[in-house]
């Protein structure tokens, strides 16, 4: 396996990428058991598996944080773990970074929520301007 590696030449360490699935659980309100939790991906540079795992789970509990939403309720988004590590082995055009299968009840309303983010991403695109 050819793991994709940057030479760090202040300490002559070759570093390797890994894409680490972060999950976080949100609760709200006087909840105690969470509905809803966020995935997220990080890229995490380290010399091998056991320091990106230690990275990422440090980056997740440092993103533990409480607030008050406009509904006046506590909201604290809760770091779980990692559910995936992977090894970033190397950049290609159009590669796959990772895939999650969905199954929908209704899929009109689904299709028509990627639609319009679509939509809004192509909208942001427009707006930039490119001066010289």
């Amino acid at each position: 396996m050819k793991i994709f590696q940057i030479n760090d030449s202040t300490n002559q360490q070759t570093m390797n990428w890994y894409i680490a699935k972060m999950i976080f659980a949100i609760k709200a309100g006087n909840k105690n058991v969470p509905n809803e939790f966020d995935e997220q991906l990080r890229m995490i540079s380290a010399q091998n598996e056991k320091e990106a795992l230690f990275k990422a789970r440090m980056i997740g509990m440092r993103e533990d944080e409480s607030f008050i939403n406009a509904n006046h309720e506590l909201v604290k988004w809760e770091f779980v773990d990692i559910a995936e590590l992977l090894p970033f082995e190397s950049l290609s055009d159009g590669m796959q970074l990772t895939s999650h299968t969905h199954e929908i009840a209704s899929p009109k309303p689904y299709i028509a929520f990627i639609k319009y983010q679509a939509f809004n991403i192509e909208k942001r695109t427009q707006q930039i301007s490119f001066t010289s």
